[in-house]
Formats: structure tokens, C-alpha cells, sequence
């Protein structure tokens, strides 16, 4: 869900995907902070050079995230748009709501076993440590926009006019810097409830939580500084993907 991905390729569908399994942050910014609609899925893919601006330049980075800009009306994109995306199926939304169930029943189970004696083995890591993709998983839901074929594509030979819109910037900056800090802090939670179920102490649990939480935030802290610092292409440089 987080990991979805339009390019072609298996390799370079599994790229994305592990990137977003890596680096909590990319996911719930791709499936929250760009939003549910087709056209903002869509145009979250293509580099710098399919933009312009009203004063005729290519914009210095990605229209995304800090950087956002918005297609200016009366532009012909629509028939692109719904060549890209689809819908999510039943199934396909079902499946989420069984995640969520899921992770939710392994969050309470975490903090129910705070008051006993438990092994490392029968202890709820995975869904506890995948609360972070909720939100994903709640956009999935509600929205169920699917961006399905590889827009550099489909939006091939075609130049999008972008403005500014200062009300939904200043809204952005406030919403990615929030969901960078929760990718961040997040996971770190897990390893209170680890930390804290008997026996207590910096055991087996905490020490497995600890790399994977370490590495999260790491991959977390680095993405968020590399989009503050501006993106032209969303896989360049490649050495960080």
C-alpha cells in the first residue's frame, strides 16, 4: 500500500517498495501528504522538466511537499490523468481494513502484556512495529485512488503549467514536517512497550526493536533533509534510492 508503485518493471516496482518499507517517512508522505486525488498522484511521478511556470521557467524542484504548486485550470490533463489511475476493488480496500485490524489487535496485545511475564518469541513485533502505516492504510480506504501506469509515459511531450498557492503551501510545510516527525518518534514507542513488558529490561525484544527503529529514523531523518533541500527527479540521486 505504501509501497505501490506505477513504474514498469518488477525491479524497479521492488525498489520502491522496499524503499518505502526502509524509510517510514516516504511512505505516509506519498500516501498522505500528496493526498487521494487522482491528479496529485499522478503528478507526484514526473520530474522537474514536465512543469512549467507562469513565468515561462522550469521550477527549481518537484511541485511536492514544501515545494507545492498546483496545475493551473483549463489545462488538458484529465485524459492523462485517467489513463494513469484506477480504482481500488473491494477486495483491495477490504484487505486494508483486515491490516488495520490487524496491527490494531497487535498494539493492544503489546500493551496488555506489559502486566505479565512473556517470551521474546510470542511477542507481537511486526504489527506493533507497522503502526506507522495506518495512515496509509486509512487513505487506502477512504480514497482508493490507484496511480496504475507510469505517468513519465503517459504524460510524455506534454509541458503542466503550475501556480502557487500560498494557503496550501503553508499547510504543507505544517503537515510534512508533522508526518516527518512521526515517521521519526513513532516507532520509537514500540521500544517503551518493549522495554517495559516483564521482564523488564533491555532485552531480546528491545535489542531486535532498537535496529530496526535505529534504521528507520536514520532513513527517515535523511529523506525528509533531502526533500527540504529540493528534489528534481524522484530517483535522483539514485545512490540515496
Amino acid at each position: 500500500i505504501a509501497g505501490a508503485s506505477p513504474m514498469n518493471t518488477f525491479i524497479e516496482k521492488l525498489i520502491w517498495m522496499l524503499r518505502c518499507l526502509g524509510c517510514p517517512f516516504m511512505g505516509v508522505f506519498y500516501s498522505v501528504n500528496i493526498g487521494g486525488k487522482e491528479e496529485s498522484r499522478c503528478l507526484y511521478w514526473l520530474p522537474v522538466e514536465y512543469f512549467i511556470t507562469d513565468e515561462d521557467k522550469e521550477p527549481k524542484y518537484r511541485p511536492v511537499g514544501l515545494y507545492y504548486m498546483k496545475p493551473r485550470e483549463n489545462q488538458d490533463i484529465k485524459v492523462h490523468v485517467n489513463r494513469c489511475t484506477a480504482k481500488a476493488s473491494v477486495l483491495e480496500r477490504l484487505s486494508s481494513v483486515i491490516s488495520m485490524y490487524y496491527i490494531s489487535v497487535g498494539i493492544l496485545a503489546g500493551i496488555s502484556r506489559t502486566t505479565g511475564s512473556h517470551t521474546c518469541e510470542d511477542w507481537p513485533y511486526i504489527p506493533l512495529l507497522l503502526t506507522w502505516t495506518i495512515p496509509a492504510l486509512i487513505r487506502r480506504i477512504a480514497s482508493g485512488n490507484l496511480v496504475v501506469k507510469d505517468p513519465k509515459v503517459e504524460f510524455k511531450g506534454l509541458t503542466i503549467r503550475i501556480v502557487k498557492d500560498p494557503d496550501i503551501r503553508r499547510r504543507k510545510h505544517v503537515t510534512v514536517t508533522l508526518f516527518a516527525f512521526i515517521s521519526i518518534v513513532l516507532p520509537w514507542l514500540t521500544l517503551l512497550l518493549a522495554y517495559f513488558t516483564p521482564p523488564i529490561g533491555y532485552a531480546c525484544r528491545s535489542m531486535y526493536v532498537t535496529t530496526i527503529c535505529a534504521i528507520w529514523s536514520f532513513n527517515s531523518i535523511l529523506a525528509y533533509l533531502w526533500h527540504l533541500k529540493g528534489e528534481k527527479d524522484l530517483t535522483d540521486p539514485s545512490i540515496l534510492h
